[in-house]
């Protein structure tokens, strides 16, 4: 999802860059704005990337032993940029290391520290804005109710699971009460839900089986 909004945010500033871009580096308003559409088509195309690494079953000699092999990540990469084609190749020496699960470091030419550095910066800070603002949410010790106002209702449902918190509203005030919906709070703002859900707490559960035929036991 977070691959998604900047793609968003670089649609959304495209003419903005583009300008920036030509200005820095002496491109083309024309290739400065092929680049833009270049980077949001790559960064969409990047969300499948992180799906792609897989392990392997390796072959063994030895009786009974499974043996596997696993992707992980280095951890933190360096990533040195050109001034031509600034922006776009800003834009993949990133998207690489960070699907496959790794933090980059970005060094821009100095011929091109705006386009190719502080633009890509703003967007990764603009798509974190949202995480900022659930991490604010939660420094608090209670959580009965909470709100989530928001333009992009499924993007506020996406992050409402990550609220500390036992009722999230979106685009609704906090005051909110259906008989028979779970109602309850987390933290020192309680235990448990009211409602129908609620019965489940009043009772336990067995497992009882029974076989039909004759079961070989390994005792």
């Amino acid at each position: 999802m977070l691959f998604f909004k900047a793609a968003e945010i670089v649609k959304r500033r495209r003419a903005e860059i583009a300008r920036i871009l030509a200005q820095e580096t002496g491109s083309t308003i024309s290739f400065a704005t092929f680049q833009q559409d270049l980077v949001a088509a790559t960064i969409e195309q990047a969300v499948g990337w992180m799906y792609l690494p897989k392990g392997e079953v390796l072959e063994t000699n030895v009786a009974g032993t499974h043996s596997i092999g696993v992707r992980r990540p280095l951890g933190v990469i360096a990533s040195f940029t050109p001034w031509n084609g600034a922006s776009v190749l800003s834009w993949r020496a990133v998207l690489s290391p960070i699907a496959a699960g790794n933090t980059v470091v970005v060094k821009p030419s100095e011929l091109s520290p705006i386009s190719a550095g502080l633009i890509l910066a703003q967007i990764v800070e603009e798509v974190d804005t949202a995480e900022q603002a659930v991490e604010a949410a939660n420094r608090t010790l209670y959580g009965l109710t909470s709100s989530i106002v928001a333009g992009d209702t499924y993007r506020a449902f996406e992050l409402a699971p990550k609220i500390q918190a036992g009722i999230v509203n979106v685009n609704s005030a906090t005051v909110n009460d259906e008989i028979h919906a779970p109602m309850g709070g987390v933290r020192d703002s309680g235990w448990g839900r009211t409602g129908p859900d609620s019965l489940k707490e009043f009772q336990d559960v067995i497992w009882i089986n029974s076989h039909s035929g004759q079961r070989q036991y390994p005792f």
